[in-house]
């Protein structure tokens, strides 16, 4: 492990040895306009992690925290993050989505894969679903934002109908269905008979690029035709889509620009969720690890996107600063124009919430109701004249909604906690949880890690 002579030390964290998980103290530095996570094992040696290739983006993220929703805990605090998570009383942040695996089965063996799916057939029970469903709901107040519905592949649950149907039942604003696409690329019928949730669901698209290079690394497959098949068949049923791109450097992040463009030329897909692929297998012995970093997506928009977007444009999300970026996208004529155009978000974070429901629609109708009710240095409300309607809070919900299904564009940027990056600070307001059939919510990251051994941990 080199250390410059010009390194910075900023800080230190909880966080633990790649190999053996064992927790340990990290050091937080800057070096040659970077900052990365230094860290020492006994028994395993040293390790170097890149944290955030870009300085200036990590440092400006500070700019836009605020405080998470306390949630009710579920576990105690007595052995230190992540080994207490049920939640702990050490948590920050609600669950903004509960993630519930509904399989392990899989379709594919894809080399990067965070559920390591296809190992085996297990597949939970309506009764279990109905359970969790019930924790979720109430562990959230009585009313939970958003359910992911995942796998393994989610589509070969043979209940998988009745399953959103029991989940619509529920006191659940939003649903995503988590899939690769395969059997949406040939089954019409599963096709339309998801277009019956439209109004409060999406499809949650793994689509990592065109080129075989991309496809083989991410999917194991030499193309993308089976997920431009499947857009096309959800797409006639007006079902929207988010497209899911993991990204590697030398791999994809060449095709963000083209990825991109695909997307905004399809109404009907709403954003695109851009994820720094994250490593949960353990290395041999001490190493470097320089994964891809969310500034590096946000270069990679700001240079790939025919000056529509800048890096400006983008902003870490409030409700967790630490993993998190995002920007909405209005159209302006024939192209789209991000929302930063119009509203400074610095000074304006009490319109963002802590969650990750992007509802372009609920967002702007808070934006409306917000401003008739503070005094602002500007009129934010003429700043948003040329994007929303006349009269919108007067509009039905059903015409509200196809102006904003037509009208708006979310980019969002992930990246996931692994064995190399691990922070504890962060991990508090990681709002991804998933749901386990023995009624614990526990960080995605945390649960890759640590408890990831059966369908039941």
């Amino acid at each position: 492990m080199k250390i410059s002579q010009k390194t910075t030390y900023h800080s230190q964290t909880q966080s633990l040895c790649p190999v053996c998980l064992k927790p340990l103290m990290a050091d937080i530095v800057f070096e040659a306009g970077s900052v990365f996570q230094i860290k020492a094992c006994t028994e395993h040696g040293n390790f170097k992690t890149l944290i955030e290739k870009d300085l200036s983006y990590y440092l400006k993220k500070a700019a836009f925290d605020k405080p998470g929703t306390i949630t009710p805990p579920n576990t105690t605090s007595r052995k230190n993050c992540p080994f207490d998570c049920g939640l702990c009383p050490e948590h920050k942040q609600h669950s903004c989505i509960g993630l519930m695996e509904i399989t392990n089965a899989c379709d594919q063996s894809c080399p990067v894969c965070y559920a390591k799916a296809s190992r085996s057939n297990h597949f939970l029970s309506l009764s279990q679903i109905d359970k969790m469903l019930d924790f979720f709901v109430q562990a959230e107040g009585g009313q939970a934002e958003i359910l992911q519905i995942s796998g393994g592949e989610p589509t070969l649950h043979r209940d998988l109908i009745e399953i959103i149907d029991l989940a619509m039942d529920k006191n659940i604003n939003f649903i995503m269905l988590n899939t690769n696409g395969n059997r949406l690329a040939y089954d019409k019928t599963l096709v339309k008979s998801l277009s019956k949730y439209k109004a409060r669901f999406e499809i949650y698209l793994k689509f990592n690029g065109f080129s075989p290079t991309a496809n083989e690394y991410f999917e194991n497959k030499t193309d993308a035709h089976d997920k431009v098949r499947a857009i096309e068949n959800l797409l006639s049923h007006k079902i929207p889509i988010t497209l899911v791109t993991m990204v590697e450097n030398g791999i994809n992040e060449k095709e963000i620009g083209h990825i991109l463009d695909f997307a905004l030329c399809h109404s009907g897909i709403r954003g695109i969720n851009f994820q720094c692929v994250a490593k949960y297998d353990a290395p041999d012995s001490a190493m470097e690890s320089f994964p891809c970093t969310v500034s590096e997506i946000i270069n990679c928009i700001d240079q790939q996107s025919n000056q529509m977007i800048s890096r400006d444009d983008i902003f870490p999300l409030p409700c967790n600063i630490h993993n998190n970026a995002i920007t909405f996208l209005f159209r302006k004529k024939n192209s789209f124009a991000p929302v930063t155009q119009l509203v400074d978000i610095s000074e304006h974070l009490d319109l963002v919430g802590n969650t990750l429901n992007f509802d372009a629609a609920a967002i702007s109708k808070d934006i409306l109701e917000k401003t008739r009710q503070q005094c602002c240095s500007f009129d934010l409300l003429d700043m948003l004249k040329p994007v929303i309607p006349k009269g919108w809070l007067k509009k039905g919900k059903a015409e509200q909604k196809r102006f904003i299904d037509n009208n708006t564009f979310r980019i969002s940027i992930t990246s996931f906690l692994d064995r190399y990056n691990f922070d504890s600070n962060t991990i508090k307001k990681e709002c991804v949880h998933v749901i386990t059939p023995d009624l614990k919510r526990i960080p995605f990251s945390a649960y890759n890690l640590v408890y990831r051994n059966s369908m039941g941990a």
